[in-house]
């Protein structure tokens, strides 16, 4: 019987290790090229934002610029805007930008337009109405609509390129950090996305968003409230700069099989990239990825630097390679070793 049992296990065997040693190829994931620099929590709930400074229903006032936090109370409301209408549009305007002679803005009946002077460029009909204000990047136009979407617009013709489903509500409009399109709703979650539409990731506040994002610069200024701890919490948010390596596929990788590894920059325009395996340099330039023989057994490490002027940033991975034939031997030795021992 016992005889039986190993002689079933080396039939399974090459076939269980054949599917462990060839895993299937992930899609690369990159983190939202966004980190927190700065954060002040001061007790109460937000009743006032605007350039930097925010103010609690506690009486405490922020000045998150200048890192001042004093017991002063600023008696105003913030204002979300009046809303008006234009002749030749459908519903009311809460919000519009500006580009050039043209101005383009959404309604609250879902109507999307742009207008040069009196006269109607283009009209477009969207799922939900519109409150925030659009913003524009390249040859681009982005709005979020109350039913948290994202849409992407060419905005000479209107056409609609893409749309992206956002969590929570879309009250507040999107913003644009060098080439990221971020995309912030009445959530926790603020969204990153790239002209294409393609979804570079999530960053997680601590509350939940209570006004529209403040951009200073290459700065992001974020006013959530932390309900169970009646907190404000205002976090600076600035672009990320470092790096990712992704490898495919995943480890561990078995001889003989090409190793593709990845390179996601972020804060740089046209880095040169140097490729580093245990200690020897591969490769610099521009390319971002690395395509690499894995010839020999053992744990290997990739170091890449990536160097543009003065600035530089490095990032270090180890990944597992296995030889089939060895490691299917070791594992018959393990079965045989067990059988011997519960004779």
């Amino acid at each position: 019987m016992r005889k039986n049992l190993v002689y079933i296990m080396v039939l399974i065997l090459p076939l269980f290790f054949f599917l462990e040693c060839n895993p299937k190829l992930e899609p690369e994931k990159f983190s939202f090229p966004l980190e927190e620099t700065k954060k002040i929590e001061v007790a109460g709930a937000p009743v006032f934002f605007l350039d930097g400074i925010c103010s609690t229903d506690e009486g405490w006032t922020v000045d998150i610029l200048n890192e001042k936090v004093e017991k002063r109370k600023i008696n105003k409301a913030i204002s979300t805007g009046t809303p008006f209408s234009i002749e030749g549009a459908k519903g009311r305007v809460y919000e519009s930008i500006k580009d050039g002679k043209n101005l383009y803005f959404g309604t609250d009946e879902g109507y999307v337009y742009c207008f040069r002077g009196k006269k109607k460029c283009w009209e477009r009909k969207i799922g939900a109405g519109v409150i925030a204000r659009p913003a524009i990047y390249k040859n681009l136009l982005f709005i979020i609509s109350l039913d948290a979407h994202l849409y992407c617009f060419k905005k000479k013709t209107g056409t609609i390129l893409w749309l992206k489903k956002l969590p929570g509500r879309g009250k507040y409009p999107p913003v644009v950090i060098d080439e990221t399109i971020v995309a912030p709703s009445l959530s926790k979650k603020i969204l990153g996305f790239d002209e294409k539409g393609e979804k570079l990731g999530s960053f997680e506040l601590e509350g939940e968003l209570k006004f529209p994002l403040y951009v200073r610069g290459k700065k992001i200024i974020a006013v959530s409230y932390k309900w169970t701890e009646g907190l404000t919490i205002i976090q600076v948010l600035e672009k990320k700069v470092g790096i990712e390596i992704t490898i495919n596929p995943e480890p561990p990788v078995k001889t003989g099989d090409p190793v593709e590894i990845k390179v996601k920059t972020y804060g740089f325009k046209s880095p040169i990239i140097s490729f580093y395996i245990n200690g020897k340099l591969l490769t610099s330039g521009e390319e971002a990825k690395l395509l690499w023989m894995a010839d020999k057994e053992g744990t290997h490490k990739i170091r890449v630097v990536a160097k543009e002027g003065e600035l530089q940033r490095e990032a270090e991975e180890e990944f597992t390679v296995i030889d089939p034939l060895k490691e299917w031997y070791r594992k018959l030795l393990q079965i045989r070793k067990n059988c011997y021992w519960k004779r």
